[in-house]
Protein backbone atom coordinates (compact mmCIF):
# COMPACT_ATOMS: atom_id res chain seq x y z
CA UNK A 1 0.00 0.00 0.00
CA UNK A 2 1.06 3.49 -0.48
CA UNK A 3 0.00 5.73 1.64
CA UNK A 4 0.07 9.98 1.30
CA UNK A 5 -0.14 12.05 4.05
CA UNK A 6 -0.08 15.21 4.61
CA UNK A 7 2.06 17.24 7.26
CA UNK A 8 -1.21 17.41 9.90
CA UNK A 9 -1.23 13.78 9.97
CA UNK A 10 1.98 12.84 10.49
CA UNK A 11 1.58 15.17 13.80
CA UNK A 12 -0.23 12.51 14.92
CA UNK A 13 2.32 10.30 14.99
CA UNK A 14 4.15 11.55 17.63
CA UNK A 15 1.25 13.86 19.82
CA UNK A 16 -1.57 11.92 20.93
CA UNK A 17 -4.80 13.03 19.12
CA UNK A 18 -8.56 12.31 17.40
CA UNK A 19 -7.16 9.53 14.65
CA UNK A 20 -3.46 8.91 15.86
CA UNK A 21 -4.52 5.38 16.40
CA UNK A 22 -5.89 5.30 12.61
CA UNK A 23 -3.24 6.56 11.41
CA UNK A 24 -0.75 4.50 13.09
CA UNK A 25 -2.33 1.37 11.83
CA UNK A 26 -2.30 2.91 8.03
CA UNK A 27 1.40 3.48 8.84
CA UNK A 28 2.24 0.04 9.67
CA UNK A 29 1.24 -1.45 6.12
CA UNK A 30 2.48 1.54 4.22
CA UNK A 31 5.28 2.76 2.21
CA UNK A 32 5.75 6.60 2.56
CA UNK A 33 5.95 8.63 -0.72
CA UNK A 34 7.11 12.30 -0.55
CA UNK A 35 6.99 13.93 -3.75
CA UNK A 36 8.71 17.80 -3.33
CA UNK A 37 8.65 17.61 0.25
CA UNK A 38 11.09 20.18 0.47
CA UNK A 39 8.22 22.52 -0.86
CA UNK A 40 6.09 21.85 2.34
CA UNK A 41 8.02 20.22 4.88
CA UNK A 42 11.12 21.50 7.02
CA UNK A 43 14.36 20.19 6.30
CA UNK A 44 14.49 19.34 10.01
CA UNK A 45 11.39 17.19 10.06
CA UNK A 46 12.36 15.23 6.53
CA UNK A 47 15.45 14.55 8.16
CA UNK A 48 12.78 13.74 11.48
CA UNK A 49 11.07 11.46 9.08
CA UNK A 50 13.80 9.68 7.81
CA UNK A 51 15.63 8.70 11.13
CA UNK A 52 11.98 7.70 12.89
CA UNK A 53 10.66 5.77 9.43
CA UNK A 54 14.15 3.65 9.76
CA UNK A 55 13.42 2.54 12.83
CA UNK A 56 9.66 1.50 12.14
CA UNK A 57 10.87 -0.37 8.85
CA UNK A 58 8.67 2.41 7.27
CA UNK A 59 10.17 2.92 3.82
CA UNK A 60 10.46 6.03 2.44
CA UNK A 61 10.68 7.50 -0.86
CA UNK A 62 11.37 11.30 -1.86
CA UNK A 63 11.17 12.61 -5.33
CA UNK A 64 12.56 15.45 -6.71
CA UNK A 65 13.76 17.77 -8.77
CA UNK A 66 15.63 19.95 -6.81
CA UNK A 67 18.34 17.23 -4.78
CA UNK A 68 19.78 20.02 -2.87
CA UNK A 69 16.21 20.92 -1.99
CA UNK A 70 16.93 17.55 0.72
CA UNK A 71 18.92 17.50 3.43
CA UNK A 72 22.16 15.74 3.26
CA UNK A 73 20.82 13.23 5.75
CA UNK A 74 18.53 11.82 3.50
CA UNK A 75 20.70 11.32 0.99
CA UNK A 76 23.04 9.62 3.82
CA UNK A 77 20.18 7.60 4.94
CA UNK A 78 19.35 6.50 1.40
CA UNK A 79 19.47 2.83 0.55
CA UNK A 80 18.73 3.25 -3.22
CA UNK A 81 18.76 6.32 -5.76
CA UNK A 82 17.43 6.73 -8.79
CA UNK A 83 19.08 9.11 -10.90
CA UNK A 84 17.71 10.57 -13.93
CA UNK A 85 19.19 13.50 -15.96
CA UNK A 86 20.43 16.60 -13.57
CA UNK A 87 21.79 19.48 -15.84
CA UNK A 88 23.18 21.20 -12.83
CA UNK A 89 26.73 20.08 -11.48
CA UNK A 90 25.74 21.28 -8.22
CA UNK A 91 23.04 18.80 -7.82
CA UNK A 92 24.72 15.83 -8.88
CA UNK A 93 27.73 16.51 -6.60
CA UNK A 94 24.91 17.40 -3.51
CA UNK A 95 23.50 13.65 -4.76
CA UNK A 96 27.18 12.28 -4.29
CA UNK A 97 27.41 13.16 -0.97
CA UNK A 98 25.42 9.87 -0.18
CA UNK A 99 28.43 7.94 -0.64
CA UNK A 100 27.12 5.09 -2.53
CA UNK A 101 29.85 6.23 -5.64
CA UNK A 102 32.57 8.84 -5.92
CA UNK A 103 31.71 12.24 -6.90
CA UNK A 104 33.84 12.30 -10.20
CA UNK A 105 32.49 8.96 -11.36
CA UNK A 106 28.90 10.09 -10.95
CA UNK A 107 29.34 13.02 -12.29
CA UNK A 108 30.15 11.63 -15.39
CA UNK A 109 27.60 8.95 -15.49
CA UNK A 110 24.65 11.14 -15.33
CA UNK A 111 26.42 13.79 -17.60
CA UNK A 112 26.09 10.78 -19.82
CA UNK A 113 22.45 9.43 -19.32
CA UNK A 114 20.32 9.85 -22.60
CA UNK A 115 16.88 11.01 -22.12
CA UNK A 116 14.57 8.85 -20.21
CA UNK A 117 17.36 6.72 -19.00
CA UNK A 118 18.43 6.82 -14.84
CA UNK A 119 21.49 5.44 -13.28
CA UNK A 120 20.47 3.51 -10.05
CA UNK A 121 23.30 3.23 -7.12
CA UNK A 122 22.80 0.90 -4.27
CA UNK A 123 24.24 1.14 -0.96
CA UNK A 124 25.86 -2.16 -0.19
CA UNK A 125 24.22 -3.92 3.05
Amino acid sequence: MILYLDTSALVKLYVKKLGSQAVRALLERARVVSEKAHLYVTPQGIDALVTRARHTEITSFFITNTPTALPEGVLRAADNLFIFRLPLEEDIKWVAKSGMIEESSLVGLVRALLHYYACLTRRDK
